[in-house]
């Protein structure tokens, strides 16, 4: 059910089937590098808060950076994995919660993906009610959670993320950290995400996280690229990261092609 592998100098425990972030780990020792560098940058010093963290492969690499990571997984199997994988690397500033977040503190029904699934194991969310058999989670919020020095909010929920920021109104306004927003398709719940932080004076970007490099840590990169747009939300107050980005416009296009990213370039993509 699960396998050991290492990844960023860290070990990790995977489960063997999964065909998303635990294949990229085993095979080609990263997922989404390029999103943990910019992690990294944007967090350190102060606390990433990461929502859905499943087995760690962006939370654990980070903690190098960052005074403190709160990584939160609403799943039970992939929450012990994660405290797992925490504890055998000796991260000590990972406080790992087992724990969906929402709109508000309650108790929650969670469809239970199992760890031996097949597939990508990175979709699991509320979605999948009615698949799997549910447990009673605790949910909490952005605002219960996070510190005044919370520098980046990580969320990845398979399409819950709005609800995740009805309760951050006051982190919104007051904390004011960057936000990184998973964004599966173009859709109206994407764009009033947008809006959201339009409205609450961020500048907004796309950002494209591949799960592989070409120049991964071992291995081969996968013939077809395969990645994971997001939402990058930074307080217009603050200073804008350094990596060429498009706006984002609750009304505008998603980009789609990697030449819309041109960040990419440094990292050995070609943009043509």
């Amino acid at each position: 059910m699960l396998e050991t592998t290492s990844a960023y100098g860290l070990k990790f425990l995977v489960p063997a089937h999964d065909s998303g972030v635990g294949l990229s780990l085993r095979e080609n020792g990263e997922f989404a590098r390029i999103e943990v560098d910019l992690i990294k940058e944007l967090s350190a010093g102060g606390v990433l808060i990461d929502v859905g963290a499943n087995i760690g492969s962006i939370a654990l690499p980070a903690a190098s950076a960052a005074r403190l990571v709160i990584a939160l997984e609403a799943n039970r199997g992939f929450a012990n994995v994660l405290a797992t994988n925490t504890l055998n690397n000796g991260l000590f500033n990972v406080s790992v919660v087992h724990a969906a977040v929402g709109e508000t503190e309650r108790l929650a029904r969670f469809p239970m993906m199992p760890v031996g699934e097949v597939g990508n194991l990175g979709t699991s969310g509320f979605h999948m009610a009615g698949k799997y058999p549910e447990e009673v989670v605790r949910m909490t919020t952005i605002d219960r959670i996070a510190p005044n020095d919370t520098r980046v909010v990580k969320i990845d929920v398979e399409g819950y993320e709005s609800s995740v920021l009805k309760g951050a109104t006051r982190t919104l306004t007051e904390t004011r950290p960057t936000w990184l927003v998973e964004s599966g398709e173009e859709s109206p719940a994407t764009r009033g995400i947008i809006q959201t932080f339009l409205d609450s004076g961020y500048l907004v970007y796309w950002f494209f996280a591949p799960f592989v490099t070409p120049r991964p840590a071992r291995g081969a990169p996968p013939a077809k690229l395969r990645g994971d747009v997001n939402i990058l939300a930074v307080p217009s107050e603050g200073a804008q990261p350094n990596w060429e980005m498009k706006r984002a416009e609750a009304g505008g296009v998603r980009p789609t092609h990697v030449s819309d990213f041109p960040y990419l370039a440094r990292f050995g993509f070609k943009l043509g």
